[in-house]
């Protein structure tokens, strides 16, 4: 059986919601993998606080920031025009180790859930970088939107392949309907542009 690991963005949702957000699914564990866990404009989801309030409400709450966050220390992991390789850093030891840890956790049995800032998963790293690698390590990854529905990573590549190669899919769909090879590349390749568009607005 696929065992599940939930994303979400805290945006700027109160803790009420946000907690029955993580109630409605069951989640007992949230990982916060924000590099600069701190906002002025939701003072409720800063590092401390947040932690504190969901310990208070029976949660396991673990910071992996560092080794998850879209800012890294090691400057190996950056190109030449400074911003982060989400190629590099996915290959890299110190992210490995944390992606086994979280399977790690799964593996136990608890109901994690990834948090970040950005309500979109296709603006965070946590849906770009983090979601194609708990995918290929066989765990569904679904991602929670601030409407309480959820969409998981086979809907985000979809959503990324009309971004950058809807023409390209007409294309082949003429071509070969059954060119899974050609899908995958260009899912690949649109991980890429994606991470690159993220990595320069950070």
């Amino acid at each position: 059986m696929m065992k599940t690991i939930y994303t979400i963005g805290h945006s700027s949702h109160s803790l009420d919601y946000f907690f029955e957000l993580l109630a409605s699914y069951g989640i007992n564990t949230v990982i916060d993998i924000r590099s600069v866990p701190f906002s002025q404009y939701v003072p409720h989801f800063n590092k401390d606080y947040i932690k504190k309030q969901l310990k208070t409400r029976g949660f396991y709450c673990i910071y992996m920031g560092d080794e998850l966050g879209i800012k890294q220390e090691e400057k190996k992991l950056y190109n030449t025009e400074g911003f982060l390789d989400f190629q590099k850093f996915q290959q890299s030891s110190s992210f490995k180790k944390a992606i086994d840890r979280i399977t790690a956790g799964i593996e136990k049995g608890y109901e994690i859930c990834i948090m970040c800032t950005e309500k979109e998963p296709l603006d965070c790293h946590r849906g770009i970088l983090i979601g194609p690698e708990l995918t290929a390590r066989n765990i569904e990854v679904k991602h929670i939107l601030p409407g309480g529905t959820f969409r998981n990573q086979k809907h985000l590549e979809k959503d990324l392949l009309e971004i950058y190669f809807r023409n390209q899919l007409q294309e082949s769909f003429f071509i070969n309907l059954n060119d899974r090879n050609h899908e995958e590349t260009l899912i690949s390749q649109a991980y890429i542009k994606r991470g690159e568009e993220l990595a320069r607005k950070v």
